[in-house]
This record gives C-alpha cells, structure tokens and sequence, in this order.
C-alpha cells in the first residue's frame, strides 16, 4: 500500500505539474506561499527542501517583472513575510538580471515594498554594474537611477569604480566632491579646478 504524501511533497508535486493553475487558486497559494517562506527561513533549505523546490519554481515560472514581484508580496500577511520573499527572489541564483536591472528603474514599485539592505543592494549592485560594462561616459544618475539614499554605500563604490575607469562624464567628478564631501577617497582624488583653469573653462562656455 502506497504511503500517503506528506503537505510538503503534496504541494510541490502539484506546484511542479501545474503551478500556474495552483496560483489561480489564491486562498491555497497565498497559504502556501507564507507557509513555505516561513518554513525555509526557520528551517533553512535542507530540512524544508520540499518548500524550497515550490518557491524555485514560483521565481523561475511566475515572476517576469517587479509587478508580478509585488503581486506576490500582496499576497502575504505581513512585513516579515514580503522581507522574506523579496530577499529569497534578489538572491535567487535563476533569477533573471534583467529582473533586478527592472527593479532599479521602477521606483514606483520599490515604493510600495518594504526596503531593507538585504535584497535592495543587489539590485543598485546589479544595475550600477551593468552600466559600468557598457563602457562609456556616465552620469552618476545613470548610475544611480534610484539616488544616493537608496544603498549609499553601494553606490559609493559603483561611482568610485567609474572613476578609477575613467567613465565619468565631464562635470560628474566634482559632483562627486559636493555629493560626497566627508569622502577622503574622492577629496585626494579628484582636484579641485584653479583659477586659471575655471576662467579657461568659462570662456569656453
């Protein structure tokens, strides 16, 4: 006689044949969604690998956009939960970059999440890094399109890594000494135009 499946197997079985029907079915889903983050973060991926195969599946096979990403935080009860997932998604080794480059240039979305370090610097990481391989001159915005407040020290590193590349577009290095004034790194690095040169470039404009 066949043992009966456990909730676990149960759910990733269906998961697995036929997740986008089980995500038709909100009530289930939405409970199974909160269960399985939950089990995953207290009992980590080996002893909740069950759960773990059923949120891979969701990052690969339901999400596509930041929207899809906020669609599933509505879904879950609380700010801890949504934490959970959006950490579980920034740091899923199958998730699409473009994903998270998505992410950076919607600010509307990003405002309606919970923001915390842990899954909002692979994003700035991930964006201001696919700018940089473009290797062309940039402003810091193109950089940085959610701002400085947004993983400052994130972008700190990103803009000092287009310095040292030379990749920053005339004007942005004093930028950086205005936006960044306590920056020991940047005041040695970067100088200050003289007299000479400010009145040269004065003419010129």
């Amino acid at each position: 006689m066949a043992t009966k499946p456990d909730r676990q197997t149960f759910y990733a079985l269906r998961c697995v044949s036929n997740l986008r029907a089980l995500r038709r079915d909100e009530p289930t889903f939405r409970e199974l969604l909160a269960e399985a983050l939950s089990a995953v973060s207290k009992l980590g991926r080996d002893k909740a690998a069950e759960y773990g195969r059923f949120l891979d599946s969701v990052c690969v096979r339901l999400i596509e956009t930041p929207t899809d990403v906020r669609a599933l935080c509505d879904l879950l009860p609380d700010e801890d939960a949504k934490l959970e997932l959006l950490r579980f998604i920034a740091r899923h080794p199958l998730v699409d970059f473009d994903l998270l480059i998505a992410f950076a240039t919607s600010p509307e979305v990003l405002g309606t999440l919970p923001l915390d370090s842990s899954w909002v610097e692979p994003i700035v990481l991930t964006y201001g890094s696919s700018k940089l391989a473009e290797n062309r001159k940039l402003s810091i915005e193109e950089i940085a399109p959610l701002g400085l407040d947004v993983e400052r020290a994130t972008v700190r590193s990103l803009l000092g890594s287009a310095l040292d590349a030379g990749l920053l577009l005339e004007g942005e290095e004093l930028r950086l000494l205005e936006l960044f004034p306590s920056d020991k790194y940047f005041q040695g690095r970067i100088k200050r135009p003289g007299p000479a040169t400010a009145i040269y470039s004065a003419r010129k404009s």
